[in-house]
């Protein structure tokens, strides 16, 4: 984003990027990585979590789902 601003407002140097996650709809719209679905547990960028469509929410996912399965199987 040389030139011009990065998502928080900073302005952005040459070769600079930022990520800032935003307060969006889509929250609303994401699935929890646990269900009422048995042996049914969500993990991906897509769930409930703090960095919608990127890899670090993937992992957050993915540890919210781990643990989820391990509560229901008594671990």
């Amino acid at each position: 984003m040389a030139g011009g601003t990065a998502n928080n407002g900073s302005p952005a140097s040459a070769g600079e990027f930022y990520f800032a996650p935003k307060q969006a709809h889509y929250k609303q719209a994401s699935p929890h990585e646990g269900t009422d679905g048995p042996g049914l547990t969500l993990a991906g960028d897509y769930t409930r979590q703090p960095y919608f469509a990127t890899m670090e929410g993937t992992v957050v996912s993915g540890e919210r789902a781990a643990t989820v399965v391990a509560r229901r199987l008594g671990l």
